[in-house]
């Protein structure tokens, strides 16, 4: 949406005012919300991997409604539905990973996957700048339309992509459980040797013990996931981190220049779009390669603080906050209440997104200045 809002093409589509700015950028967050209420029956009814297909296939419906938007209704309904199917995807995909993965790389890996938001953030940007010049809406329309790579390669490759083993013993299916396991012993291509033994024997208690302590969790904590959440001292507590984490993620600061980097452009005097589009392409860059980026105009000395510190803001942000919205909501929670627990952390990032989406055009217009006391 950054890329998008420099684009003129784009703004004089749809003839643009705060209020459809700021719908439009909340449009996402409303269907997060709505997603979020989906969260834990999709990844614990249907699964991981169904829950990854599920949210692909309506990612793809959105994207598809967006290329073609022909009024602004339409982009607001694709972005809701755009906006759901990444809900779902935040419930499934970090949740397999964390019960795929063996405890000495888990949190390296869920801190990477989250880190690679900004690998997307990169790829759109450089694309909002190749298609600067193109004299039509397709403008924007190309890189809403490119939207739909991700979803894609996530179909093509889910078919490689084992289950989740806990997920199979929950469901009583403890054979295709042992054989995930087994293969992710890595010794899977080597049968009738010691090593393969060795696999064999590893996965075998592997099972045991994850099935020991479902067993466990289960009898500690017999009601469903939700009412758990509120049933004793220490999963109120981890309620409250959660609750607490989404809240602080999207009012820290971080939303202003994830969303409307072109006002805050503008009113430190650059104004050219192609320097804005640049300056875009480098925050990316420097938010996962530590690059940067400036623009040019008369009052050198501001432009250079302002953007510095914007620089200085999200690089600090991406260092301790990015790689912890996957991994420490994925980690807080026992098995049983990690869908759970992580939909609850995304309603609370994606109530306050909405507001903030809202909010933040107005107070950067100057509206609420009026509100203040001299």
């Amino acid at each position: 949406m950054n890329g998008l809002l420099i684009l003129p093409s784009y703004t004089e589509y749809f003839h643009l005012t705060t209020a459809t700015v700021g719908l439009n950028n909340a449009a996402s967050w409303i269907g997060a919300i709505v997603g979020a209420l989906a969260m834990q029956p999709v990844a614990d009814v249907l699964g991981r991997k169904r829950g990854i297909l599920v949210a692909s296939l309506i990612t793809i419906a959105g994207v598809a409604l967006q290329a073609g938007a022909q009024h602004i209704a339409m982009f607001v309904v694709a972005r809701v539905v755009v906006g759901f199917g990444s809900a779902i995807s935040n419930a499934s995909a970090p949740v397999l990973l964390a019960e795929l993965l063996p405890a000495r790389t888990r949190g390296r890996v869920l801190g990477i996957f989250f880190s690679c938001f900004y690998v997307g953030s990169l790829v759109s940007a450089i694309v909002n700048y190749g298609s600067r010049n193109i004299q039509s809406t397709w403008s924007w329309r190309l890189p809403s339309l490119l939207q739909f790579i991700p979803s894609f390669l996530a179909l093509c490759l889910l078919p490689f992509v084992p289950e989740s083993p806990r997920w199979l013993i929950s469901k009583g299916q403890d054979a295709h459980a042992k054989e995930i396991l087994y293969i992710m012993q890595g010794s899977a291509a080597t049968p009738n040797t010691e090593n393969d033994n060795d696999s064999t024997s590893a996965a075998e208690a592997a099972l045991r013990d994850i099935k020991s302590t479902m067993q466990r969790e289960e009898a500690a904590y017999p009601r469903n996931a939700w009412r758990e959440l509120l049933a004793t001292p220490p999963n109120r507590r981890r309620l409250l981190i959660l609750v607490s984490f989404g809240t602080m993620i999207s009012t820290l600061g971080n939303f202003v220049i994830s969303y409307y980097l072109k006002r805050i452009l503008d009113q430190a005097g650059v104004a050219d779009a192609d320097a804005q589009l640049r300056i875009n392409v480098g925050l990316n860059c420097w938010c996962f390669l530590a690059a940067a980026a400036y623009g040019d105009t008369d009052n050198q000395a501001g432009i250079y603080s302002t953007i510095a510190v914007i620089f200085l803001f999200q690089g600090f942000y991406s260092f301790a906050i990015t790689p912890t919205t996957s991994l420490f909501p994925s980690e807080i929670a026992q098995y049983k209440l990690r869908a759970a627990g992580i939909a609850v952390f995304r309603f609370f990032d994606s109530g306050f997104g909405l507001l903030c989406s809202f909010a933040m055009g107005y107070a950067m217009e100057g509206a609420w200045l009026a509100l203040l006391p001299c």
